[in-house]
C-alpha cells in the first residue's frame, strides 16, 4: 500500500514534471543554438505542435468530436505503433540532415521534442490515463531506444 502511494502519487508525477521540464529545456537549447534563418526554422519546429494542441483543445471544448475524439477511438497498440513510427521517422530523418549545412535537421529535432512535450501536456490536461498516452509513449520509447543505440542526432558519438 505504501509503495503504491510512493510510486503512483510521488514518483510518477515527479518524473512527468521532470521529463517535461527536461524536454522543454532541451528544445529551448536547440532553438537558441541557431543563428539567422535557422532560428526561425527551429522556432517554427518547436511552436507548431503547441499550435496544434490549442486547436485540439478548442475543438474538444466546442464539442467537435469528429476531430477531438479521434485520439481515443484507436486502440492502444495502434497508437503506440504510430507514435513509435513518428518518433523514429523524425529522429532518423534528422540524422542525415544534421551533416549538411541545412538547418532542417535541428528543426526536426525541435519538432520531435516539442511534439512529445505537447502530448505529455495534453494527456495531463484531459486527465486521461488511457490509450491517448500510448502515442507519446511510443514516441518516447522508440525515440529513446534509437538515441540509446545510435546516439542523439548531431552528437559526435552518433552512428
Amino acid at each position: 500500500m505504501v509503495l503504491r502511494w510512493v510510486f503512483a502519487d510521488l514518483v510518477y508525477p515527479t518524473l512527468l514534471v521532470a521529463a517535461f521540464v527536461y524536454i522543454v529545456a532541451t528544445t529551448v537549447r536547440v532553438v537558441l543554438g541557431a543563428r539567422g534563418d535557422g532560428l526561425l526554422r527551429r522556432l517554427m519546429g518547436a511552436v507548431l505542435p503547441f499550435v496544434a494542441l490549442v486547436y485540439v483543445v478548442v475543438a474538444r471544448q466546442i464539442g467537435d468530436e469528429t476531430r477531438a475524439g479521434l485520439l481515443p477511438s484507436l486502440g492502444g497498440l495502434a497508437w503506440f505503433g504510430i507514435g513509435g513510427a513518428i518518433g523514429l521517422l523524425l529522429l532518423e530523418a534528422s540524422r542525415p540532415l544534421l551533416s549538411t549545412n541545412s538547418d532542417v535537421g535541428p528543426s526536426l529535432y525541435a519538432l520531435f521534442l516539442s511534439t512529445v512535450a505537447c502530448f505529455m501536456l495534453y494527456c495531463q490536461m484531459i486527465e486521461a490515463v488511457d490509450s491517448t498516452q500510448t502515442f507519446p509513449l511510443g514516441m518516447i520509447v522508440c525515440g529513446g531506444l534509437d538515441v540509446m543505440f545510435r546516439g542523439a542526432p548531431g552528437s559526435p558519438w552518433s552512428r
